[in-house]
């Protein structure tokens, strides 16, 4: 079972950060991840992800990926230049 968050923390051309931003990805315990959508500045956001347990893709709040996944371990993106 890969183990995504460290294994992005460890690629030198992404940035990880604690908050979400759009366009960000969102990690989830040791192998789920979201593609965030929207951010809002009190930390509630919503992400693109390919559900298991809905058998779908959908669009999913962050409350309901906490309460599925758990909270999420880190946020990343591609640094840019």
């Amino acid at each position: 079972m890969w183990n995504y968050a460290p294994l992005f923390r460890s690629y030198s051309r992404l940035a990880v950060d604690s908050k979400p931003q759009v366009g960000e990805w969102a990690f989830y315990g040791k192998r789920h991840v979201g593609l965030v959508v929207e951010a809002g500045p009190d930390g509630r956001f919503q992400v693109i992800e390919a559900s298991p347990v809905r058998g779908h893709v959908m669009l999913s709040d962050s409350q309901y990926m906490e309460r599925v996944w758990g909270a999420p371990t880190c946020f990343g993106r591609l640094k840019r230049g």
